[in-house]
C-alpha cells in the first residue's frame, strides 16, 4: 500500500505513448480550488479571511470605518468596495492587515459555534458558510463578488479546454468543486461547446458517454441554484447518484488529480474506497499533482495516498528548478506532449486569440450603423476639427477634437486606431499652438505605433513623423536634448523605399528632420553645425518647392541664423522672403514668430518706430506666455532707449517678462531679459538688484549662447 513519487517527464512520456494506442484509457479529471488559483481566485483559508474580516469589521469596528468603506451588508457595491479596499491593504500595508485579521479571529472565538475554531482547518470555512452568513444569497452574493475580481482565464484552463475539445476519447468529463466558470468561458472561447452538470438539484446523473465535454459542478456554480458550502450541503445533495456517475466515469478510466486538498466531502469518501480488496474502483492509474511538490500535500490527503494501491497510486513531482509543479505548468506541459503534432499549446493560444478578434471585429462591423459608438467616427472627427482649423473656427475644432479623444481612449479600440486618430489629433493641437494637449496625443500615437508590425513602411513614416513634431514640441519647452533624441530616431528609422512618392515622403521628412536639428543647435549656440545642416537642406530644397508654407519655414530658420551671428542685412532679406511664402496661408504661429523676428532685428538697428509697429501688429496665439514675454521685454528695451527716465514702466515690464520666461522654463529667452535687467539695474545704480540678476544670469548660463557674449561685452566695459 501506499503511492509512488513519479517525474513528471516520465508522466509525459508514458502518456504520450498510451495516447497513440488504438483503445487508450480515458481520464477523468477531478480539478479543486488550486487549478483557478493563478486567475485570481482565492483558496478556502483566503475566503474565511476575506468572510471573517468583514464580519468583525462590520459587527464591532464600523465607525472606524467609515471613511475607507461605504458601508457593510450584502449589496453588491458594499461588497466591492470592500473587497477593493481587502486586497489593496494586504498589497501595501501588511503590518495592519495581519493585525487586523487576528483581531478578527480572536473575536470570533467570542461567538457562538467559534469557541475552538482553528483558522487554518478546512472546518472553519464551512463553519462560516452555517454560522455567519446564514441566507443562502448572501452565499451567492460573497462569491460572486470574489469571482468576478478575477483577472482572466488562466493558462491551466485554456490548455485543459483545448484537450477537452480535440482529445475527447482520451477525457471528456470533467469534475470539480470549484464555484467559477472559467474553464466553461475558455471552452467556448476556443470556440466549441460544453455540458454543465450541477445548476439545480436532480435525480440525474452526467453522461458516461457525453457528445460534447461536460463540466459536474460538484458544489455548484457561484450563478446557479444550487450552491454547496456547508457540510450539510454536501452531504445532503444526490449524493447517492452522484457517487455512483464518478464511480461509473473512474471505473472505466484512470483520474487526474489537479488544485483538489481532498477535503471530506463525497469524492473523497469514494475514493477511500480504493484500497487493495477494491483495487478496479478505478481502473487504470490514480495521478495526484500536488501544489510545488509532495510536501505541500495536506496531511488527510497524504493519509488517502498511503492507503491506496502502490503500483497504481502516483504523486507527480518535477525536479526541473526552471519549472516549479502547479497547475499552469502541469497542463502546460501535457498540451506540448500530447499536441506536438498540431502546434503544442500555442495552438490554442492562438485559437483564443483569434476568436477574441473575430467576435471584436464583428461587434465593430454591427456599429458602422451607429456613429455614437462606431470607432471610425473618431477618424471622421479629427477631419472635420483639421477643416473647422483651416477656417479658424477654433471652438469649434477644439470640440470636435476632444469628442475624437474620448472615442480612442476606450479600452475596445485597436491600436492602429488609436495611433492614427492620437496622431491626426496631436498635429491639429499643434496647429492651433496647445502644445500640451499635442505633446500628450503624439506621445499617446507613439505608443500604439510601437505596438504595431514594423515592418509596415507605412507605420515606420508615421513614427517618424511623430517623433519629429514632438521635437519641434521639446524645443520650445528648452528640452533640447530630448528633442535631437526624437530627431535623430526619425532620420535613421530604417526604410525601404518601394515607390517614388514613399521616397519623395520620406526625403522629405529628412529634410524637416534637418530643420528642426538646425533650429535645435541655433538655440543651444552650435552655430558651425547650424550652418552644415542648412547647406544639406538648400541641396534637397527642390523636393519640397510646391510647399510654400515649408519654404517660409526654411527662410525663418535662416533669418533666425543669420540674426544670432549679427548679419542683420541677410537676416532681413530671408524674413521679408518667410513673409512672402507666408502671405497666402492660414499660419497664424508662424506669423506671429516672424513678427517676433522683425522686432529683434528692429531693435539691433536701433529703429524704435519700425519695433512699435511690429509688436502692435502681433496678435499673441492662445495668449502664449512666452511670446507675451518677449514681447514685453522687447517694451522695456525701446523705452529704455527712448526714455530711460521712466524707470517704474520699464522695471514693471521686465518684470512681468522675467516671470513669464522663468515659468515657462524657456532659457534662451530668459537670458535676453536678464541681460537687459542687468543694464537697467547698473545704469540706475541699484546695486542691490543688480547683484541679484547677475547671480541669476550665472545659474542660467548652462550653454553657449549669443547673450553669453553680450554679458563678457559689459564685463569688459565694466573692468
Amino acid at each position: 500500500m501506499g503511492y509512488q513519487l513519479l517525474e513528471l517527464r516520465k508522466f509525459l512520456s508514458r502518456i504520450e505513448r498510451d495516447i497513440n494506442t488504438e483503445t487508450p484509457i480515458p481520464f477523468t479529471w477531478l480539478i479543486g480550488a488550486g487549478f483557478s488559483q493563478s486567475a485570481g481566485i482565492p483558496l478556502a483559508k483566503e475566503v474565511s479571511h476575506i468572510i471573517v474580516l468583514y464580519e468583525y469589521i462590520g459587527d464591532v469596528r464600523a465607525d472606524d470605518f467609515e471613511d475607507e468603506l461605504i458601508g457593510f451588508g450584502y449589496d453588491q457595491k458594499q461588497l466591492k468596495s470592500y473587497l477593493d479596499w481587502y486586497y489593496e491593504l494586504k498589497k501595501t500595508n501588511n503590518k495592519r492587515y495581519n493585525e487586523l485579521i487576528d483581531q478578527a479571529y480572536s473575536w470570533l472565538k467570542t461567538t457562538d459555534n467559534f469557541e475552538n475554531i482553528d483558522r487554518e482547518s478546512p472546518n472553519c470555512y464551512q463553519k462560516l458558510f452555517t454560522h455567519l452568513l446564514r441566507y443562502k444569497n448572501d452565499h451567492h452574493y460573497f462569491l460572486t463578488s470574489i469571482i468576478q475580481r478575477v483577472r482572466g482565464i488562466n493558462v491551466a484552463h485554456i490548455g485543459l479546454a483545448g484537450l477537452l475539445k480535440d482529445y475527447p476519447k482520451w477525457g471528456d468529463t470533467v469534475y470539480t468543486t470549484n464555484f467559477d466558470d472559467l474553464l466553461l468561458t475558455s471552452i467556448l472561447s476556443l470556440n466549441h461547446t460544453a455540458r454543465i452538470f450541477g445548476e439545480v438539484e436532480s435525480s440525474e446523473q452526467p453522461s458516461q458517454s457525453p457528445s460534447y465535454p461536460q463540466i459536474v459542478h460538484l458544489h455548484g456554480r457561484h450563478t446557479g441554484y444550487n450552491l454547496l458550502n456547508t457540510k450539510e450541503e454536501v452531504e445532503k445533495w444526490y449524493n447517492q447518484e452522484l457517487k455512483k456517475a464518478f464511480e461509473k466515469h473512474i471505473s472505466d478510466s484512470s483520474l487526474i488529480v489537479i488544485g483538489y486538498s481532498g477535503w471530506d466531502d463525497m469524492i473523497m469518501q469514494t475514493l477511500k474506497e480504493w484500497n487493495d480488496s477494491n483495487p478496479n474502483l478505478i481502473r487504470g492509474n490514480l495521478y495526484w499533482i500536488p501544489y510545488l511538490g509532495e510536501q505541500n500535500i495536506d496531511k488527510k490527503a497524504i493519509k488517502f495516498l498511503n492507503n491506496c494501491p502502490k503500483l497504481k497510486t502516483f504523486v507527480i513531482v518535477n525536479s526541473d528548478p526552471d519549472l516549479q509543479l502547479n497547475a499552469d505548468s502541469f497542463i502546460l506541459s501535457l498540451c506540448n506532449s500530447i499536441n506536438k503534432k498540431n502546434g503544442r499549446f500555442a495552438k490554442y493560444r492562438s485559437d483564443l486569440l483569434n476568436t477574441a478578434k473575430e467576435q471584436h471585429k464583428f461587434i465593430m462591423y454591427q456599429l458602422v450603423d451607429y456613429p455614437d459608438h462606431n470607432p471610425q467616427t473618431a477618424y471622421d472627427l479629427a477631419l472635420k476639427a483639421e477643416e473647422r482649423i483651416s477656417k479658424a473656427e477654433l471652438s469649434k475644432s477644439i470640440s470636435l477634437l476632444e469628442e475624437a479623444y474620448e472615442i480612442i481612449i476606450q479600452p475596445d479600440i485597436s491600436s492602429e486606431l488609436k495611433a492614427k486618430v492620437g496622431k491626426k489629433l496631436g498635429l491639429s493641437y499643434y496647429k492651433l499652438d496647445r502644445l500640451k494637449e499635442s505633446k500628450k496625443l503624439l506621445e499617446f500615437a507613439l505608443s500604439h505605433f510601437t505596438q504595431l508590425p514594423q515592418k509596415d513602411e507605412e507605420i515606420q513614416f508615421d513614427i517618424a513623423e511623430t517623433k519629429r513634431i514632438l521635437a519641434e514640441i521639446l524645443i520650445s519647452k528648452d528640452e533640447f536634448n530630448e528633442a535631437l533624441e526624437h530627431i535623430k530616431n526619425s532620420m535613421f528609422l530604417s526604410i525601404t523605399a518601394s515607390f517614388e512618392h514613399t521616397f519623395l515622403k520620406w526625403k522629405r521628412n529628412h529634410l524637416l528632420c534637418n530643420l528642426t536639428k538646425c533650429f535645435i543647435y541655433l538655440l543651444k549656440g552650435r552655430y558651425e553645425h547650424a550652418e552644415s545642416l542648412l547647406n544639406q537642406v538648400d541641396k534637397e530644397i527642390e523636393i519640397v518647392m510646391d510647399e510654400p508654407k515649408i519654404l517660409g519655414k526654411i527662410c525663418q530658420i535662416k533669418s533666425c541664423y543669420f540674426l544670432v551671428t549679427d548679419r542683420i542685412s541677410k537676416a532681413k532679406h530671408f524674413l521679408n522672403e518667410s513673409d512672402s511664402h507666408f502671405s497666402n496661408i492660414e499660419d497664424s504661429v508662424n506669423k506671429f514668430l516672424n513678427n517676433i523676428y522683425h522686432a529683434e532685428i528692429f531693435v539691433k538697428e536701433n529703429n524704435l518706430k519700425k519695433v512699435n509697429e511690429k509688436i502692435n501688429c502681433i496678435v499673441l496665439p492662445n495668449k502664449d506666455e512666452i511670446a507675451k514675454g518677449i514681447l514685453l521685454n522687447n517694451q522695456a528695451y525701446i523705452e529704455m532707449l527712448e526714455n530711460n527716465d521712466n524707470r517704474f514702466l520699464i522695471e514693471k515690464l521686465l518684470k512681468e517678462s522675467t516671470n513669464l520666461l522663468s515659468k515657462n522654463e524657456s532659457n534662451y529667452n530668459l537670458i535676453n531679459v536678464l541681460t537687459d535687467c542687468y543694464v537697467f539695474y547698473r545704469n540706475n545704480n541699484d546695486d542691490f538688484n543688480f547683484q541679484h540678476i547677475k547671480e541669476q544670469i550665472k545659474l542660467t548660463n548652462c550653454k553657449p549662447h549669443q547673450y553669453f557674449k553680450a554679458m563678457k561685452t559689459i564685463e569688459k566695459k565694466e573692468k
